[in-house]
């Protein structure tokens, strides 16, 4: 069986690179990179701006998670996710094994991160990524801390199940 392996957080805590370590140990699957996803659509306001198009950018994410799923490619999908965002997810795929993790570190290592970026691509928002984060309260074994971790040993931990919903 396919499996699902959802993997969120603010931003600067490392999701596009453990998506990309962990895909190095899955002998197939696809990445479904939200923002990718969302920018398909030319001219669009930002996600978090009125008139955005967030919902159909879910409805598309699931959809094309299920087309790989039932062709039996393990999907490896990347985005910022609230609560209610993965409960629709879960309800949604549920036939699939679903492995979650949020992954957060501490501001310091954030701000670090982000300043390594290109300027057009750093936050400046990390107080409110991570408060963000907190207040989604999502259950604390599916919370992995990247600070002093390397990416490999987080998409092994990945990998290794521990991050299992059903």
């Amino acid at each position: 069986m396919a499996k699902l392996y959802v993997i969120t957080g603010p931003s600067g805590v490392g999701k596009s690179t453990v998506t990309k370590a962990l895909a190095e140990r899955i002998s197939k699957c696809a990445i479904l990179e939200g923002d990718e996803i969302y920018h398909q659509v030319f001219g669009a306001v930002k996600p978090w701006l009125e008139g955005n198009h967030v919902k159909l950018m879910w409805k598309n994410m699931i959809a094309l998670a299920r087309n790989y799923l039932d062709a039996n490619i393990d999907v490896i999908l990347n985005y910022i996710i609230s609560k209610n965002e993965l409960e629709n997810i879960i309800s949604s795929l549920k036939e699939f094994e679903i492995h979650f993790v949020c992954l957060m570190a501490q501001k310091e290592t954030i701000v670090i991160r982000d300043e390594i970026r290109p300027e057009e691509e750093q936050m400046h928002r990390v107080d409110v990524h991570l408060k963000k984060f907190k207040e989604y309260g999502f259950d604390e074994k599916f919370i992995m801390f990247t600070d002093n971790k390397t990416p490999e040993a987080e998409a092994e931990e990945i990998v290794l199940g521990k991050f299992k919903i059903n």
